[in-house]
């Protein structure tokens, strides 16, 4: 796996979001304000793909994502959505 899981760890305790930026794009990422206590929480994604020869840039923000979806996003903005495999995918869940 290539996202650190310490910062992972660090992003679970941020009330306030982070950002992460890779040769593919920036993530970012804030906790929603649903006033649930308890429920995992749920995060405003703000995310812009670079883009590339073949596929335009792009950029979207959206409501809703779990912190496991979140660094799912980061890993392919930061190494490639083509590294982004079950098995990748499957050692980011367990970390939640």
């Amino acid at each position: 796996m290539h996202i650190d899981p310490l910062m992972i760890a660090r992003s679970k305790q941020s009330s306030s979001g982070f950002s992460v930026e890779g040769p593919y794009g920036v993530v970012t990422a804030w906790p929603e304000q649903t006033g649930l206590q308890g429920a995992e929480g749920h995060y405003w994604v703000d995310a812009l793909y670079f883009g590339d020869d073949q596929h335009p840039q792009q950029h979207s923000r959206q409501k809703g994502f779990r912190l496991s979806t979140v660094w799912c996003l980061c890993e392919g903005i930061c190494y490639g959505e083509k590294n982004l495999d079950s098995r990748t995918i499957a050692e980011i869940n367990a970390l939640f």
